[in-house]
């Protein structure tokens, strides 16, 4: 009886520590965490910086013209559309509903895009913005 008493206690406690141990999932629909994070290519080892990045451009240190590689990150599981667009003009930028975008950027130049986030299921939206500007560190 004491076994069967002790058995059960420890499994009851050994439960409640795992439900607290687990950590929340990330519901299908909560756009509220995604970002959006861009770099300009360079021949260094380039990272995304949330919401703007910027770059300077010498004859050794990158192309010119160059590419801005943007990135939605911070979604949970799901299904989502993605509509890229240059944030001065409206025009559609990156075709196809990716979590990547690719845009052309030169030398003193700044190319800023927006990107709305759609989760397909519920509906839920939200828009993102980034600036990539691109410097003249040689002249």
């Amino acid at each position: 009886m004491i076994v069967k008493s002790l058995s059960a206690a420890v499994s009851a406690g050994l439960l409640s520590v795992l439900a607290l141990a687990a950590p929340a999932t990330a519901q299908a629909g909560d756009v509220s965490n995604a970002t959006l994070g861009c770099f300009v290519d360079t021949y260094a080892y380039d990272t995304l910086s949330e919401g703007m990045c910027t770059s300077w451009w010498t004859p050794w240190s990158a192309d010119d013209p160059s590419v801005v590689h943007l990135e939605v990150g911070g979604l949970p599981p799901g299904t989502y559309s993605f509509v890229w667009r240059d944030t001065d003009t409206g025009q559609t930028v990156c075709a196809g509903s990716t979590t990547t975008c690719g845009r052309a950027i030169s030398v003193s130049s700044t190319v800023r895009t927006t990107v709305y986030v759609q989760d397909v299921q519920t509906g839920a939206t939200r828009q993102l913005n980034a600036t990539a500007a691109f410097f003249d560190g040689y002249h």
